[in-house]
């Protein structure tokens, strides 16, 4: 077994929580930080390994995007256009360009919070595999939604307790990373921002399925009462917390 790359990094550092260090060296092993300090305290790497000076110019943590929707990004597309002109397939190849950019600028953990099937569990899994390059994916897939809701052209539209009770069970199943709950209305067309989409029993289902799958719940929430009867069901998070009353306020 051969031992794994050594790489050394002078440059100064931002910790990312106020903290700071001036004229600093980083050694890497393998694809992990294995220490930072002093430059006198850390032996430079040698010509077969790999060393970069970056002296005069700040290093920083990863960034984390804790909301993308990787499958998006035709310039004054809809939602509608997405769903007349584009196949799986076109998506997976956006979503890794995507994903690529997203590496290209720093950020290193990357939150897809809905896309059509399994679209963004083939980036991520192919991510893992080094097929591709890219940000560590966290995915949802498939948002859980009411029949003809928000996004319901992912393909997970649901109701009723036990309804929805069953799509989360298909999300664990396919191996999602945490369960997106389309809570109101949003930009699809023919549903409505101000209005919740689940009845508080819905909801409390979906978190209770998911709770015990060991996942976790995002919901989006644009109305003010989803964000109300998110909170009561004991989701995890809440996307947007737009706090739209019926009258549009």
């Amino acid at each position: 077994m051969t031992n794994p790359r050594r790489t050394t990094i002078d440059g100064n550092i931002w910790f990312g929580d106020g903290d700071t260090m001036e004229s600093a060296r980083i050694e890497v092993v393998g694809d992990r930080i294995a220490r930072v300090g002093d430059p006198g305290e850390i032996e430079k790497a040698g010509s077969s390994e790999e060393h970069f000076d970056f002296c005069g110019k700040w290093l920083y943590p990863g960034l984390v995007d804790t909301h993308s929707h990787l499958i998006f990004g035709v310039p004054n597309w809809s939602y509608e256009d997405y769903i007349r002109h584009d196949s799986n397939e076109r998506m997976l190849l956006r979503a890794v360009r995507n994903a690529q950019i997203h590496r290209a600028v720093g950020v290193t953990t990357l939150r897809d919070s809905g896309s059509r099937d399994g679209v963004v569990i083939s980036l991520r899994d192919g991510i893992e595999s080094g097929y591709v390059a890219g940000p560590r994916v966290l995915a949802s897939a498939r948002p859980v939604t009411m029949t003809g809701g928000h996004f319901w052209w992912c393909n997970e539209e649901a109701d009723g307790p036990d309804g929805v009770r069953r799509a989360v069970r298909r999300l664990a199943k396919d191996g999602v990373d945490f369960i997106k709950i389309m809570a109101s209305g949003g930009g699809t067309a023919g549903t409505d921002p101000k209005a919740a989409s689940f009845t508080l029993e819905e909801l409390q289902a979906i978190v209770e399925e998911a709770h015990g799958h060991g996942l976790k719940c995002s919901a989006h929430c644009e109305a003010t009462d989803a964000v109300v009867r998110a909170v009561k069901a004991g989701v995890d998070a809440i996307e947007h917390a737009g706090f739209q009353e019926p009258d549009g306020t």
